[in-house]
Formats: C-alpha cells, structure tokens, sequence
C-alpha cells in the first residue's frame, strides 16, 4: 500500500516511476542488486527534479521508523537525489490523505522533513 501511494504521487507529478526494490527489479532498471532504495522516480530532461531514489517506508498508524545501513549510506551518498517517504496510516481506507506521507531529503547528512503538495 505504502509503495502504491508514494508511486502515485511521483507520477501525478510528472514523474515516470521504477519499482527497484527487489534484486531483479533493480537490475532490469539498471541498477545494482540492492541501490539502497525502493522506487526511482524520473524527471523529463527539462525538469529540474531530475531523478530522486525513493526509500518508502509504510505505517499501519504511526510510529517510528528505521532506515538500514545500506540504505543510509545511499542516502548519504545521493544526498538531495534520495528521498523517505514514510507512509502513515496505511491501515485506514485513505492512507494518501493531505500531511499522511511525509517526505525527508538528504543534505549534508541531516534529514530535512518537506510536506508534499497533495
């Protein structure tokens, strides 16, 4: 559910989205076996969003959650091209309601919250 609405925002903002977040998908997206993210949403050329690696991470209310290892140092890494989406209430009948996904980006390894525009 978490990935269904984290894809879908992406892509009503204009975004062509890849699902990368099993080895297979992520290899047939060009990738490595485990990028350290679960969805990579491209940009058109023109846009200045370019490309963002998209770690989703689904609530059933809320609560807490926890990045791996690996998926830290991606984000270390890509910085601003790597974004959390934490999905909240993902047991409720409209999980992608205004202010339930809430976005952080990397930069200078300090996570910095962003509320999308829904």
């Amino acid at each position: 559910m978490a990935m269904d609405v984290a894809r879908a925002h992406e892509e009503a903002q204009g975004a062509e989205v890849k699902d990368v977040s099993t080895p297979e998908l992520a290899r047939a997206a060009g990738l490595s076996d485990n990028p350290g993210f679960d969805l990579l949403a491209i940009y058109p050329s023109t846009d200045p969003r370019g490309r963002r690696a998209i770690e989703v991470k689904g609530r059933a209310s809320t609560g807490d959650v926890e990045v791996s290892s690996n998926e830290w140092a991606r984000a270390a890494n890509l910085r601003d091209q790597y974004w959390l989406y934490v999905v909240y209430d993902c047991a409720t009948p409209s999980p992608n309601s205004p202010l339930k996904i809430s976005r952080f980006r990397v930069t200078c390894s300090v996570f910095e919250m962003g509320i999308p525009n829904l």
